[in-house]
Order: structure tokens, then C-alpha cells, then sequence
């Protein structure tokens, strides 16, 4: 006689995997979204003008985000759960990312600060809520080979943002451009228009990354 064990195991195999799925896009977002700020540094100390100092606040500014918002994430995600948690962290990358936009059009470099850190705020607490998950789709006793994958898909990601970065954001002719703006030839007014149109090309991989991150939190 049937137990009806086969049907209901099925079912939730299904479920886990689908679960994996869904933590290995956080935790590639994750990677990703580090990643590109890490390699954004020369292209904004250029674009912005800044020191050495000032363009690595925008690295500083991500990772402080998630010292800062450690204890409140976890506060938000005991409160409103964890389901909920993640759409709201994935809606806070996303603002993050929508803030670069106004920054690179008035190439501001307080604003990209701003946008930095609610990109780590978010990020912050969609960890909160991922890592506990990760535990808990499956048997305790494959927890690591469930933490490998994830940490497979963050360091995947260190491998592709460089590629897209470099695909959508930088040309060909960049060297030559960046060698007219280290000269002291040109005048200021074109050199903050040749800064201008350096800058803006962030405006549009950034508002994809936007998109793609509320659709994903839908």
C-alpha cells in the first residue's frame, strides 16, 4: 500500500531547487554589485575629479552601509519576515542604483556617495535574509556544499562585471581621451564637457541594473 511519500518528495525537491535558483541571483547580485563599485574607482576618480582618497570613499561608503545597516536589517527582516525582507532589499539596491543616475547627469560626486551606500544598504539586507535561507532549504548536512554554490555564483560574478563594464562603458579611443584630460592643453569648459559625457555612460547600465533588480523584488 502506497505511503505517498514519492508524490510529496517531488514537490519539494522542485521547491528547493527553485529556492537554490533564486539565492544564487542574490548572491551573484551581491558579487556583482561590489564588483562594479570596485572597478568604477579609477573611472570615477577620473570623471570626478578626485583624489586618490575621495575615489575610494565610494568603495567605503558600500561596505560601511553594511556595518551600519547589520542590526537595523535585522530588525526589518524580524519585523516584516523575510520574503518581504528581500523584496524590500532587492527595492533598495535598486533605489542605490537609480541615484547614480541624477549623480553622473550633475556629475556629483556627493551623490554618488549617496547611491553607493543605499546600494550597500540594500545589499546588507538582502544578506541578512539570504544567508539564514540558505540553511534552511535543504539537509543541514549539505549546508556547505549549498554555501560552495553560493560562494561559487558571488565570485562568478567578480568574473563577469569586469567583462560587462568594459563591453558597455569603455571605448577603444579612451586611452587617447584619458590622455587629453591628464594634459593641461585643454580648456575648462571643454574638458567639463569631455568629463560630462565620460560620466553620463553610466546613466544607462545603471538604470537596466535598476530595472532588473525591482523586477527581480516583484
Amino acid at each position: 500500500m502506497s505511503t505517498g511519500n514519492p508524490p510529496a518528495a517531488a514537490p519539494a525537491r522542485k521547491t528547493s531547487v527553485a529556492a537554490m535558483a533564486i539565492l544564487g541571483l542574490m548572491f551573484f547580485i551581491f558579487g556583482f554589485t561590489s564588483w562594479v563599485n570596485s572597478i568604477l574607482v579609477p573611472y570615477f576618480k577620473i570623471g570626478c575629479e578626485l583624489n586618490h582618497f575621495q575615489s575610494y570613499l565610494i568603495v567605503f561608503a558600500l561596505y560601511s552601509a553594511y556595518l551600519i545597516m547589520a542590526i537595523p536589517s535585522s530588525a526589518i527582516l524580524k519585523r516584516v519576515g523575510f520574503k518581504r525582507g528581500i523584496m524590500y532589499g532587492f527595492f533598495c539596491t535598486a533605489l542605490g542604483a537609480l541615484i547614480f543616475i541624477p549623480a553622473a547627469w550633475w556629475r556629483s560626486y556627493p551623490v554618488f556617495l549617496a547611491g553607493s551606500f543605499v546600494i550597500g544598504a540594500g545589499s546588507a539586507m538582502l544578506q541578512a535574509a539570504a544567508n539564514p535561507y540558505v540553511t534552511m532549504i535543504g539537509p543541514i548536512n549539505t549546508t556547505v556544499k549549498r554555501m560552495a554554490i553560493m560562494g561559487i555564483c558571488n565570485k562568478f560574478a567578480g568574473l563577469v562585471a569586469p567583462l560587462i563594464f568594459a563591453a558597455v562603458v569603455l571605448k577603444v579611443t579612451d586611452s587617447d581621451l584619458f590622455v587629453q584630460l591628464e594634459s593641461a592643453t585643454l580648456d575648462p569648459a571643454a574638458r567639463s564637457v569631455m568629463l560630462d559625457r565620460l560620466v553620463h555612460r553610466v546613466m544607462g547600465p545603471y538604470a537596466i541594473f535598476a530595472a532588473f533588480l525591482i523586477v527581480i523584488g516583484v
